[in-house]
């Protein structure tokens, strides 16, 4: 048995505390929509994108069927490579994004970290994700009450819904042809982002405009949505300036939240972060199995529902 438990301060400067105290009364007020990125797919043993494509038994050795696989330079930003693999055998393709980011047979797929995802009172969850993960927990504790894909959103974000930005490789048994809606390559991203069809820009700027975002597992390396979260900004702070100036009335601009371990991110992505009014929190990694990133998820659940929930303190738990 355990006599001592969870002390935040184990995980988080005081500073970075009061970042997390604020967001939980953020989450309190119903106010805030939680983004998971790939670092939680993870913990569920799927690959990141970087393993994914050029790794052994990835999307580069699969499409090409470890053939001429000298030929491909691999020093290509990885929507590129994604791209010739698409270009050279749509089929393979196709059948590698549903095998390695599908269920694998199984009836549920995901890691703890995802039901605490949805059990802690976010407004609803976006991801960027096409694995399963997000969904399975969610119908694991009968929560999700629907499921939306691009390219079609509900504006606003209907509450406890998942909205999978970049398409996802599973079916739901919706009406949702699910292999059509993956944003992986190139094409898929300029056609997304840079097309005519602007549900996913809609969604992303009335989203950051009304509610407080919680960023986690979400390196923002994605150029693509890094960029239209730029011109969001900007366009939500030129009209709150012109407000300002023309009626003398300020309009606040939400804050939004990152988490990070220590050491992230670098100086230059800290900088364009800040510029953005997103707020990094840094927080203790304390071996390969996501410890650091689990006490944080059960801090930000205690706190905002009020279930106190006791973990063992890390001096007793670490392995």
């Amino acid at each position: 048995m355990h006599d001592s438990y969870l002390n935040i301060n184990e995980i988080v400067s005081s500073s970075d505390l009061d970042k997390l105290n604020e967001l939980i009364k953020i989450i309190r007020d119903g106010k805030c929509i939680a983004f998971v990125g790939a670092g939680l797919s993870k913990s569920a043993n799927y690959k990141d994108w970087e393993e994914a494509i050029k790794g052994k038994n990835g999307l580069i050795e699969y499409v090409f069927e470890n053939k001429d696989l000298d030929k491909i330079d691999k020093s290509k930003k990885l929507i590129d490579l994604a791209e010739d693999c698409k270009k050279h055998n749509f089929d393979r393709y196709r059948d590698y994004l549903l095998k390695e980011y599908g269920r694998r047979a199984a009836p549920y797929v995901y890691h703890p970290n995802h039901q605490q995802i949805w059990k802690i009172p976010f407004h609803c969850i976006f991801t960027t994700n096409f694995d399963p993960c997000l969904y399975d927990a969610g119908r694991s504790l009968n929560i999700l009450s629907r499921v939306f894909c691009y390219p079609l959103f509900s504006i606003p974000p209907l509450e406890k819904s998942l909205n999978h930005l970049h398409g996802l490789a599973f079916d739901t048994g919706d009406d949702i042809e699910y292999i059509d809606t993956i944003i992986f390559a190139q094409s898929e991203y300029t056609n997304a982002y840079k097309g005519p069809n602007n549900y996913l820009k809609d969604l992303l700027h009335f989203s950051m405009l009304k509610y407080t975002i919680f960023f986690t597992g979400f390196s923002m390396k994605d150029p693509f949505i890094f960029d239209i979260f730029k011109d969001i900004y900007q366009n939500i702070r030129y009209r709150s300036e012109e407000v300002n100036k023309k009626l003398n009335v300020q309009i606040p601009i939400s804050k939004h939240y990152i988490l990070f371990p220590h050491g992230e991110p670098d100086q230059e992505l800290l900088t364009d972060l800040r510029l953005l009014n997103i707020n990094v929190i840094n927080y203790n990694p304390i071996n390969n199995n996501f410890v650091g990133q689990d006490y944080i998820l059960h801090y930000l659940l205690s706190e905002s529902s009020g279930n106190i929930i006791k973990m063992p303190s890390l001096k007793d738990s670490i392995i």
